[in-house]
């Protein structure tokens, strides 16, 4: 049985963020690597506390051909979609908040081919699929909550970014 291993690294030298992937995940006999139109909405633009942050994803198929996204099965104690990943900067500060980009840092699991091939949604010419996700639970943060200031936010479904939105911390 073909298993697909997910690892998430962070390299202690230069501080940069790796995803290592079987490579059998890229072979469109396995699972298809989706072009996918990523858009996503706040529920406001200012707010006291991260633990307020709502982040409502959207996943479109912008082509012609029939799209196959692993977007929110199985429901898994990393709080928001697989292959997703958080881009947030403070742009009062020009640093990062976050201490890993996404939650499934702390997971470890493994799953077969055929398995995750039954959490696979189709998604037709023009076809969306949603969902919103606390933020505090898409990513990890560095501290318990945000400092004062404007940020920046987009999210990356595979190698698919989002636009990119702003909200204040007050």
């Amino acid at each position: 049985m073909r298993l697909i291993f997910i690892f998430l690294l962070t390299s202690l030298f230069t501080g940069v963020k790796a995803q290592i992937v079987s490579r059998s995940i890229y072979d469109t006999d396995t699972l298809p690597h989706p072009l996918i139109d990523v858009s996503i909405k706040l529920n406001s633009d200012s707010f006291t506390t991260k633990n307020n942050i709502v982040v409502d994803i959207t996943l479109t198929n912008k082509t012609e051909i029939l799209q196959k996204v692993w977007f929110d099965q199985p429901k898994l104690s990393t709080g928001g979609p697989a292959y997703t990943w958080v881009k947030l900067i403070n742009k009062t500060l020009g640093t990062s908040p976050l201490k890993y980009e996404s939650s499934a840092i702390l997971i470890s699991q493994a799953c077969s081919i055929d398995v995750v091939k039954t959490y696979l949604q189709p998604l037709k010419s023009g076809e969306s699929i949603s969902k919103k996700y606390a933020l505090n639970k898409l990513a990890i943060f560095t501290s318990p909550d945000l400092e004062k200031g404007i940020y920046e936010m987009s999210i990356i479904y595979w190698n698919n970014r989002s636009n990119t939105v702003n909200f204040t911390i007050y």
